[in-house]
């Protein structure tokens, strides 16, 4: 289950680094750092979504599975990986 997959990473402190471009912008220094650089509003693409990574290395922890509520939201996000494969970001361990 992703939680336990989730707990688990953290009491085992692998603790993942947040992404440059998820990190905080609006501060005095922080685009000398680096901070929010290449960051992209997900609203502000088509369906609201865009193809950006936000965890920063291969790692998936929710999997839906066939059957119930899971199937339709399991459709969909094989819709963003076909999505991906167009933008030639073809990472199926994104979530």
């Amino acid at each position: 289950v992703a939680i336990d997959e989730a707990l688990h990473d953290v009491r085992n402190k692998s603790l993942l680094p947040v992404p440059i471009h998820l990190k905080d912008s609006h501060y005095k220094g922080a685009s000398q750092l680096g901070h929010g650089e290449g960051y992209q509003y997900a609203h502000a693409g088509e369906e609201g979504w865009v193809d950006q990574d936000y965890l920063g290395v291969e790692k998936e922890y929710y999997r839906p599975v066939e059957r119930g509520y899971e199937a339709t939201i399991r459709k969909r996000l094989d819709v963003f990986k076909q999505r991906r494969k167009k933008t030639g970001t073809d990472e199926d361990t994104r979530s």
